[in-house]
């Protein structure tokens, strides 16, 4: 039985991936050891769904379909920096989310209860878990230039990553390659 890698994801618009990248750019020369994510790769994850059963595809495709029936499109702005856990052992950089934060968390608990009914999550996937709603731009691997990075990061505190209309989903697959994943859209799903 051949698996896949998958999630359900927003896709980001190339504008706000530039944005995203300039941002980036500025934050890279603090020399800190981070692992950025490519701005090709940018996207807000809704739902990871592990490694799924190829055959079992058209499954997530209706039951992705039921989840978004009854969601209309929406905009969503990308506004300031945060990072997980905390800033002071941060492991995740990102950018938070202003405009459409209550839509993205319906949208996330509608994937997440219509593909839990339909028994293709783990109760512990899809269990009633504060989300918070961000978009990943770096990942920290070691301590190295982490003053100066979290120095940068407050002076960029008020970064504006602009607005974009949500129209689609996107059941994403994932390869992990040494130099990052690839990634291919399976299937797109209009709301």
């Amino acid at each position: 039985m051949s698996k896949v890698r998958a999630f359900v994801a927003i896709t980001i618009d190339k504008k706000i991936k530039d944005t995203v990248n300039e941002l980036q750019n500025t934050l890279k020369k603090s020399n800190a050891d981070v692992k950025w994510v490519e701005p090709k790769n940018l996207h807000l994850t809704l739902q990871f769904l592990g490694n799924i059963d190829e055959e079992r595809l058209p499954e997530y495709y209706r039951a992705i379909d039921d989840s978004v029936s009854n969601i209309s499109p929406f905009n969503i702005s990308f506004a300031g920096l945060g990072v997980f856990p905390g800033s002071g052992k941060p492991r995740v950089l990102w950018i938070g989310i202003k405009e459409g934060k209550k839509q993205y968390i319906r949208l996330h608990e509608e994937l997440s209860s219509t593909l839990g009914q339909a028994l293709l999550l783990n109760y512990k996937d899809h269990k009633k878990d504060k989300i918070s709603p961000h978009l990943t731009m770096g990942r920290v691997r070691s301590k190295e230039g982490q003053d100066r990075l979290l120095t940068a990061f407050k002076k960029n505190q008020s970064f504006y990553g602009g607005e974009m209309k949500v129209e689609e989903l996107h059941l994403i697959k994932s390869t992990l390659t040494s130099t990052g994943p690839l990634y291919i859209t399976l299937k797109n799903f209009p709301i």
